[in-house]
C-alpha cells in the first residue's frame, strides 16, 4: 500500500517537475496563450501529489463542523486565492496568516490545491479550505487580496465588499518576471487600477516606493505600510544535530567562508553578476538553496566552488543557513530590486549573518548593516569588506534587534491596529 503511494509520489512529482521545465522554456507569448491551461494542470497535479504523500486526512472537517468553530470567532480574515500552502517557498500569505492567528485572529486560507477537502487546521488560529463559495458566503469578514494573484476580480472585491472590508496587498511591482504574461499583467493592472481608485477599504504596501506610490491616489489613512518579516525564533532555535543532505555537507566542508542565499532561482537575480563573483573568488564556496522558478538554473553558475541544492523545506531551511557565514542577495538592477521587500534580509539578520545586495534594493540598503554594490567591482568589494563581520558580536547584537523590530508578530499587530 504505501509502497504503491510512493511510487505514485514520484510519478506525479517528475511529471510536475518536466512541465514545469518545459514550460518556462518556452517564449512568453506562447506561456501567456497557454497560462489558463497550466494553471489547471498545475493545481491538479499539486493535489494528486499531496494526495499520494498523505492519503484521505483524518483531520479534515466538513462545513457543518467549521460552522462551530467560526462562531467562537470575532475577527476574521479571509486570505483570498494566491499561492497554495503547500509550495516550494513559504512566502508572505503563510507568514501572515500565521502571525494573525498568533495575535488571536481568526483567518481562512482559501486553496484551490494542497489536498484539503473541507477544512484543515495548519497552525494555531489558521484553516486550510477549498469550500470557496461557503467562505464567499460569509458576512463581517476582512478579505486580504494579494497584487501578485491573477485569481483576483474586480467584480468578486464589488461584490466581497458588500460583506466586510476589503484589504489590498500591493507586495511587488507588477512585472512579467513575476507573474506570468501579457494576460496576466493587464489583469493584475485592472485589479490595481480598481484599489487605486477607491474600490476598495484599505491599501498594505511593503515597500516604501510601493506605499509612495499607493499615497499618489488614495489618502494616508487608507494606506498602510507592512513590510515583510521574520520568524525569528525558528531562526534561533536551531537543532544543530540536523541531518543535512551529504552533498551539501560535502561541500561546506571544503571551504572557510561559505556564502549562502536562499529563495527563488528566478529571473531578476543578476547571473552575470553572480557568474563573475563566483568565479572571481575560487577560495569561497557559494551556496544557492531554492526553486527554479523561471527555468533560471541553467543561468547558474557551473564552477567547482558554486552549489545550487534546489528547495529546501521552511522547516529544515534554518538548519542549511545556519552553515552560511555570509549571506547575499544579487537582484538585477530595477524596478523589482527597488520595491521588493525580501523575506531572507530578516531572516539574514535573525541569523546574525552579514548581508550583501545590490545598491537597486532600497528596501535593504536603508539599514547601515546591510553591505551593497551596484557593480561586479564594487559588490565584490563590499562582500569581501562584509566577511570582517562574521562572528562579531556587537553586529550578531544589532542584526537580531533589527531582525525583531522587524518580526511577523508585530506586523499582525499592525495588521490588527487598521482602522476603518
Amino acid at each position: 500500500m504505501f509502497y504503491q503511494e510512493d511510487n505514485k509520489s514520484i510519478m506525479y512529482e517528475k511529471t510536475y517537475s518536466l512541465i514545469k521545465k518545459c514550460y518556462w522554456s518556452l517564449p512568453s507569448p506562447i506561456r501567456s496563450m497557454l497560462n489558463d491551461l497550466r494553471y489547471t494542470i498545475v493545481r491538479r497535479l499539486r493535489s494528486k501529489l499531496l494526495g499520494a504523500k498523505t492519503t484521505e486526512n483524518a483531520s479534515d472537517i466538513n462545513v457543518h463542523d467549521f460552522e462551530g468553530i467560526l462562531s467562537t470567532h470575532k475577527n476574521i480574515y479571509v486570505f483570498e486565492l494566491a499561492v497554495d500552502w503547500g509550495i516550494d517557498l513559504y512566502q508572505r500569505p503563510q507568514h501572515l496568516a500565521t502571525a494573525l492567528g498568533h495575535d488571536d485572529s481568526f483567518v481562512i486560507y482559501k486553496t484551490q490545491g494542497d489536498g484539503v477537502n473541507g477544512f484543515r487546521n495548519i497552525a494555531h488560529n489558521v484553516w486550510l479550505t477549498n469550500e470557496l463559495v461557503y467562505v464567499d458566503s460569509l458576512d463581517d469578514v476582512k478579505r486580504v487580496y494579494f497584487s501578485t494573484s491573477i485569481f483576483n476580480t474586480c467584480e468578486h472585491m464589488i461584490a466581497m465588499r458588500e460583506k466586510g472590508r476589503i484589504f489590498y496587498e500591493y507586495i511587488d511591482h507588477i512585472s512579467e518576471e513575476i507573474s506570468g504574461g501579457k494576460t496576466e499583467i493587464r489583469i493584475l493592472n485592472e485589479v490595481k487600477a480598481f484599489a487605486f481608485e477607491g474600490g476598495v477599504d484599505h491599501v498594505v504596501a511593503t515597500a516604501d516606493e510601493l506605499h509612495t506610490e499607493s499615497l499618489r491616489y488614495l489618502e494616508p489613512k487608507n494606506v498602510s505600510l507592512i513590510p515583510n518579516g521574520v520568524n525569528v525564533e525558528h531562526y534561533q532555535n536551531i537543532d544543530v544535530n540536523s541531518l543535512l543532505d551529504p552533498c551539501f555537507s560535502d561541500f561546506t566542508a571544503k571551504y572557510d567562508i561559505i556564502v549562502g542565499y536562499f529563495g527563488a532561482i528566478a529571473p531578476w537575480l543578476w547571473y552575470e553578476l553572480i557568474d563573475g563573483i563566483v568565479a572571481k573568488n575560487p577560495n569561497l564556496g557559494f551556496v544557492m538553496l531554492g526553486p527554479d522558478y523561471g527555468g533560471c538554473q541553467s543561468k547558474l553558475p557551473k564552477y567547482d566552488n558554486f552549489l545550487w541544492l534546489g528547495p529546501v523545506s521552511y522547516t529544515e531551511l534554518p538548519c542549511y543557513a545556519n552553515e552560511f557565514d555570509a549571506c547575499w542577495i544579487p537582484f538585477s538592477p530595477g524596478d523589482i530590486a527597488k520595491t521588493t521587500s525580501p523575506l531572507k534580509l530578516f531572516e539574514y539578520f535573525a541569523l546574525g549573518r552579514p548581508v550583501t545586495v545590490t545598491s537597486d534594493m532600497r528596501e535593504c540598503t536603508k539599514y547601515n548593516e546591510v553591505f551593497h554594490g551596484d557593480s561586479l567591482s564594487s559588490f565584490n568589494d563590499a562582500l569581501n569588506q562584509s566577511f570582517h563581520k562574521i562572528g562579531n558580536s556587537d553586529y550578531q547584537q544589532k542584526t537580531l534587534e533589527l531582525a525583531k523590530l522587524n518580526s511577523w508578530n508585530k506586523r499582525a499587530q499592525c495588521y490588527n491596529s487598521i482602522r476603518f
